[in-house]
């Protein structure tokens, strides 16, 4: 049995989540980063594990949370990149490439939530 596309890509997000928080923690302590990389990651993997044994609800709850991670992301993407551009940040573009390198993985994922048509026609039908 091959398993769902989502699945994949839920546990895939949730593997570079983790590695860009552990990354932005050794390179620029930044605990924010640790954090919210291990918390959602770990989400993540959660979510796409129960998506490939066929729970119905944790699409939904993975579907609601990585929208709101990547509005919050969306957030801090601009933050710091306008903060780089302005110099706040001493020319440091670490912590804005990392912010960025989280959007993208969960932007992906929600995406996939968007394209994905399949879990629609495979609905059990109840008589």
């Amino acid at each position: 049995m091959r398993p769902p596309v989502l699945s994949i890509n839920s546990i895939a997000c949730g593997g570079i989540l983790i590695v860009v928080g552990v990354a932005g923690y050794i390179l620029e302590n930044a605990k924010s980063a640790l954090y919210s990389g291990l918390i959602f990651g770990f989400l993540n993997i959660f979510f796409g594990v129960e998506m490939f044994t066929g729970l119905n609800w944790s699409r939904k709850a993975s579907a609601l949370i990585n929208s709101l991670l990547l509005a919050m992301l969306t957030w801090r993407v601009f933050l710091g990149w306008s903060k780089f551009l302005s110099g706040e940040i001493n020319a440091n573009w670490h912590v804005p490439m990392m912010v960025t390198t989280m959007w993208i993985a969960v932007a992906w994922l929600v995406s996939s939530f968007i394209r994905d048509k399949d879990h629609i026609s495979k609905r059990p039908h109840h008589s």
